[in-house]
């Protein structure tokens, strides 16, 4: 008799464990749902955005808040000779503002130019125009060749031939390729109540930046 009020006490005991974790599983991927469908609609919002500018591409960058500041960085080619146009969203971004920066090359180079900036990003959205992109890669690339070192043995006139020579191709200069560099600031650790466990959990939260890219087809 003992034994089966023993087998009966391990399987109810076993089912309640079973409902609480299934609950939980739910309620977890009913926050993920709820993410994933704002972020399709956000997806939807920054491509309309680019009208009337031809669609040619979209990217979603996912990231977290740490205890230390860090940089996602996007590329986006922007091979055709045509204006190009980028609508950001951060509607998703629920934390501290981020930084944007966009240059003509990685971060790996030391010598790459600053192109665009945009301060305390977060809850918003704005489409930019890489026109006047081109024009700070022109200004930056004429600031860099009155640096030019030339051979000891060059005197004024091959000197200035050679910069004349690289003035103009810099006038014809455009954009193949961009990158975007999200700044994402340090922020304390942040915590949570667990619904089912009342006990304080680290909060992981997902936040979203979007880029969606298109160019003048006129």
């Amino acid at each position: 008799m003992k034994a089966k009020i023993f087998i009966s006490l391990l399987i109810t005991m076993f089912i309640a464990l079973f409902n609480i974790n299934a609950q939980r599983n739910d309620n977890e991927l009913s926050e993920q749902q709820q993410y994933y469908a704002e972020i399709k609609e956000l997806r939807k919002n920054c491509r309309n955005a680019l009208k009337p500018y031809r669609y040619d591409g979209l990217n979603t960058t996912n990231f977290i808040y740490k205890e230390y500041a860090y940089i996602k960085e996007v590329e986006i080619a922007t091979v055709m000779d045509e204006e190009y146009r980028l609508s950001f969203n951060s509607i998703a971004v629920k934390g501290d503002p981020i930084t944007l920066r966009i240059y003509d090359k990685e971060k790996k180079f030391k010598s790459r130019i600053l192109l665009y900036e945009k301060t305390d990003f977060s809850g918003s959205e704005f489409t930019v125009e890489t026109t006047e992109m081109v024009e700070k890669l022109k200004e930056g690339k004429i600031e860099l060749l009155k640096t030019k070192k030339f051979p000891v043995n060059y005197d004024e006139k091959q000197k200035k031939e050679i910069i004349d020579q690289e003035t103009a191709l810099i006038e014809k200069i455009r954009l193949k390729k961009i990158y975007i560099d999200y700044i994402i600031p340090s922020s304390e650790a942040a915590y949570k109540t667990d619904p089912e466990t009342n006990e304080q959990v680290r909060d992981f939260t997902k936040h979203a930046i979007i880029v969606a890219v298109g160019f003048n087809n006129l």
